[in-house]
């Protein structure tokens, strides 16, 4: 596997990727789509609704939807829209600001109309969204499953998993989705059902990451000692490979946050040897299959996204870093 350094976008904000546009807030506040001068404005990025990227102006204080294809597909003038959810008929769960308050809503993108408003939802806000009917939401101390007529179906204090919990403090606790089940990382990860909060089994590894009926997740157990854990959950199996030898001879100190994309892991370093880091690894073999060090005067990596064949990093230095995978090899 090899990817080569495409291009580079310096004075880069903020970037969002739909399809193979990418969207670009420049540091002039100055909105670019696939290097094109849009307008200026101030703008951010609130989400991706039907395959199309919500923008925020701050100017005219509402939302600019533009599909994927870069083209400018609607306006929302009276409020400023961040897309969380479509349900099955088609409305959308949504965080909004109408200049002076901040609130939720069931809206209707075909017709712009905000059919629900609420000025509360959950502990304090929506976690995730788990079907339909329930959504998750948790605060310092708890998590819970709520209806969307705010109802709460049943809550858990993390120091009912892990009693250390209040001693050690925590902000937001990763919590993972698989069907019906959710995934729980505390000092090990725990398996609740979503209907009724019961704890179905644990397992001694902290999965952060999951695509399909897979969770992965590194095993830090030293600043030399790696590995990688991989949760089946449709056959409830943990496989375990230690990655610490093939880390320490490429010089490799992982963070914490990966992505997966495809079966494999993508996974960035901000600490160790001076220099940031970025590579692909093979859950499987354990093996890394890509790697690329950045100049030092990069600084840290602060975003890392995966789409189709491109990997983006955004570095300290705001610039964002496009790297394409050679044209021969397999996606």
């Amino acid at each position: 596997m090899n990817y080569t350094l495409k291009s580079k976008t310096v004075k880069c904000k903020e970037f969002s990727v739909l399809d193979r546009i990418l969207f670009v807030i420049g540091m002039d506040k100055t909105l670019y789509i696939n290097s094109n001068n849009i307008k200026s404005g101030n703008f951010r990025f609130f989400g991706i609704y039907n395959n199309s990227q919500i923008i925020f102006d701050q100017i005219i204080f509402g939302s600019l939807l533009y599909n994927n294809q870069g083209k400018l597909i609607g306006e929302i003038q009276d409020y400023a829209l961040r897309h969380i959810f479509t349900f099955t008929n088609g409305n959308s769960l949504v965080g909004g600001n109408d200049g002076n308050n901040i609130f939720y809503g069931i809206y209707n993108f075909s017709n712009n109309t905000l059919l629900k408003r609420y000025d509360k939802l959950g502990f304090n806000g929506v976690y995730k969204v788990l079907n339909d009917k329930l959504f998750l939401s948790q605060n310092s101390e708890k998590f819970g499953v709520f209806n969307f007529d705010n109802e709460l179906i049943w809550e858990c204090y993390y120091k009912e998993l892990f009693s250390k919990y209040e001693s050690i403090g925590a902000g937001t606790t990763n919590i993972l989705q698989v069907e019906n089940k959710l995934y729980v990382e505390l000092d090990k990860t725990y398996c609740l059902d979503i209907e009724k909060g019961n704890n179905e089994s644990n397992y001694n590894y902290k999965f952060t990451n999951s695509e399909n009926e897979f969770l992965y997740g590194l095993q830090f157990l030293s600043m030399t000692e790696f590995q990688i854990a991989t949760l089946n959950t449709k056959s409830n199996t943990v496989n375990v490979i230690d990655i610490s030898s093939e880390f320490n001879t490429l010089k490799v100190y992982p963070d914490n946050r990966i992505v997966v994309d495809n079966s494999l892991i993508y996974f960035s370093q901000n600490m160790g040897d001076s220099i940031a880091k970025i590579g692909v690894l093979d859950p499987v073999s354990g093996k890394i299959l890509w790697k690329y060090d950045f100049e030092k005067r990069s600084g840290m990596i602060g975003a890392l996204k995966v789409n189709g064949n491109r990997i983006y990093a955004h570095t300290q230095d705001k610039t964002l870093h496009i790297f394409e995978k050679q044209a021969n090899e397999s996606i």
